[in-house]
């Protein structure tokens, strides 16, 4: 059997925690911490302490340091295989109630770290002090060298070296890096390799009420740590980092150990599973996607803006698109097709819209969809909640803090407000079934935003809603789909939804500029790693080979040699991605045991082996098509 943790007070104020793979250091003052790599010979050390906790006292909110904690009560605990020590608040001054306590624990016999801080004796609020945010852990001390990298999970993934030239920091940092939220971080982690090749993965365990804190200068070094924020405003319950440390890591090591994690606490479902239910998701693979809108009709500005197609006009564009690509797979989405047309009156979305054809004219075009064998879903929408819908009431919106609910305009509808999330499925329900009830015969659905709007609370007491409660609403929104059978999809990676989504909308962290290539640090395919044969990843605007080395369709018909690579590997884990050159501009992807994509992305070249019936395909990218 494997030797204990061993735990051991060094003075008052100090303690090691120590397993066959890690020695940790505790240090009362400022909860310092130390973490040696044995193997490595690498010793992470925690940054001092800049920002404490924040606390709202009689109204005012307040920054506090750790050390006001005085956790002066210690003990050894246990939690499974977890094994070390625990530091609670002693608060004598009444006035001074910060009831928190804070866990070091090591495993047993693996490389692995958790930091924990929980509430004591409250909910992390009493009737004078609320704990509202907690930045412990703090980062560890990153260099700010060219060979070290912090691994951020933007999207399909990004490797960000310890010198980068720009600034990211505060806005830009805060847009970037939020949780679960459109085109931002796809999932609650991130990973780190130092110059010597020494690295870490860090997760935050409990992340519905989390935050990146990060901060990277021009010229480096890199921090990144978590903060917790409040649930219903205060800080409720125990909030839990993971680390793994690695003696010798790259990006795709540091990846696929975040993958074990999905699947261990059930983030992951694979795609051959999701086919067992829905066979149709087999029309994803390689597949050609019709997005069309049937009607758009902007209120906004000084002069209405309209776009108008019928419903059998959509459908001659079918028949063209089917004709034009003989035996591709082809998914068909339509937009714009409620009474009202796009982004109008929601929740209310039935009958469709009379002059684009009704539920005629839509009946007709479901049919002209199953005949040929296309995929054919809705796209619909149900957070946005417009004052014009029939179903307009202020009881059912989405009340913030204040108990107040927002008002904007950005959208075609004019003013609308929040629908609350717990109140989002019954109307789901209601249309679904007034579409059934007309025959249209559909088997997918694009749910608008769902996925790419971090999770929100709502403080109206008829219907409550913490961001976990958020979060378990919109699941059930697509755990009812998959009762329907139908292919789901959402708007932008998040990857607490993978398991109930069959295909996500993943971005490229970058942009093209004057020179061309312009990513933001290298891109590498993390959420591929991850993911790749757990969802259909498609994307918009990514350039092709980005997408070859992250197994991404574009979707575009004339991508065909792109379409032809994600068909034979969307069931495909990515087992592999190599950088092979200095800068990452020329990578290698591996799927399966069997696919190699080598792709240069500074001179725009590709070489592709492995696929069946098929010898070394190379070339150079033409026109942005691959």
């Amino acid at each position: 059997m494997s030797e204990e943790v061993a735990v051991r007070q060094v003075n008052e104020g100090a303690w090691t925690i120590e397993n066959a793979h890690l020695s940790v250091r505790l240090v009362r003052e400022g909860l310092g911490l130390e973490v040696t790599d044995k193997q490595a010979g690498k010793t992470w050390t925690m940054e001092p302490e800049s920002k404490g906790f924040m606390v709202q006292k009689y109204g005012i909110q307040l920054v506090k340091p750790l050390d006001t904690l005085n956790l002066a009560d210690w003990r050894e605990v246990r939690e499974g295989e977890f094994r070390g020590v625990e530091l609670r608040s002693v608060q004598p001054d009444p006035w001074q109630q910060y009831c928190v306590g804070v866990r070091v624990l090591l495993a047993r016999d693996e490389p692995e770290l958790r930091v924990s801080v929980t509430p004591h004796e409250d909910p992390g609020y009493n009737a004078e002090t609320w704990i509202r945010e907690v930045y412990y852990p703090r980062s560890f001390v990153h260099s700010a060298s060219a060979h070290a990298y912090t691994l951020l999970p933007l999207q399909q993934g990004v490797m960000l070296s310890g010198d980068w030239p720009e600034d990211i920091r505060e806005d830009r940092a805060r847009h970037l890096l939020r949780v679960w939220a459109w085109q931002a971080v796809t999932g609650p982690w991130w990973g780190h390799i130092d110059e010597g090749g020494a690295g870490y993965l860090a997760i935050m365990d409990t992340p519905d009420d989390t935050e990146f804190d990060f901060d990277h200068p021009a010229g480096g070094p890199t921090r990144i740590a978590p903060y917790w924020t409040t649930s219903w405003e205060a800080f409720r319950y125990q909030r839990r980092m993971i680390y793994r440390f690695f003696p010798r890591a790259d990006h795709a090591k540091i990846a696929l150990a975040y993958r074990d994690y999905c699947k261990r606490i059930g983030r992951w479902r694979s795609l051959e599973e999701k086919r067992l239910e829905k066979p149709q998701i087999d029309k994803l693979r390689g597949a050609i996607r019709l997005r069309i809108r049937a009607v758009l009709t902007h209120l906004g500005g000084d002069e209405i803006r309209r776009e108008f197609r019928t419903f059998d006009e959509i459908g001659r564009v079918i028949d063209e698109t089917v004709a034009a690509n003989p035996g591709e797979s082809i998914h068909f989405t339509l937009a714009g097709w409620q009474t009202l047309g796009y982004d109008h009156a929601h929740p209310a979305a039935c009958p469709p819209n009379e002059e684009a054809g009704g539920w005629e004219g839509m009946r007709r075009l479901s049919e002209l969809a199953a005949r040929h064998d296309i995929l054919f879903g809705v796209h619909d929408q149900y957070r946005d909640f417009y004052l014009s819908s029939p179903f307009w009431s202020e009881e059912r919106t989405r009340k913030d803090s204040r108990r107040d609910s927002p008002r904007h305009a950005y959208w075609a509808g004019g003013t609308q407000s929040i629908l609350c999330p717990a109140l989002m499925l019954d109307f789901i329900k209601m249309n679904v079934q007034q579409l059934r009830d007309q025959k249209i015969k559909l088997n997918a659905t694009y749910q608008d935003v769902l996925t790419a709007i971090a999770l929100e609370e709502c403080f109206d007491e008829r219907h409550p809603l913490t961001r976990t409660g958020c979060r378990e609403a919109r699941f059930a929104i697509f755990d009812y789909y998959r009762e329907l059978g139908w292919v789901i999809a959402s708007e932008s990676a998040a990857d607490w939804a993978a398991p109930g989504v069959d295909y996500f909308n993943v971005h490229w962290a970058g942009r093209r500029g004057e020179d061309g290539l312009e990513p933001l640090g290298v891109p590498v395919p993390l959420f591929g790693l991850v993911f790749h044969d757990s969802t259909v990843l498609l994307t918009r605007r990514t350039p092709p080979l980005i997408c070859a080395l992250s197994g991404v369709n574009t979707m575009r018909a004339e991508d065909r040699l792109l379409r032809r690579l994600h068909a034979a590997t969307a069931y495909m884990p990515l087992t592999a991605s190599r950088l092979l050159s200095d800068d990452g501009m020329r990578q290698e992807s591996v799927f399966g045991d069997s696919v190699r994509v080598v792709a240069d992305l500074a001179e725009q070249t590709y070489e592709i082996t492995g696929l069946e019936g098929e010898g070394e395909l190379s070339g150079r990218v033409e026109d942005g098509n691959l």
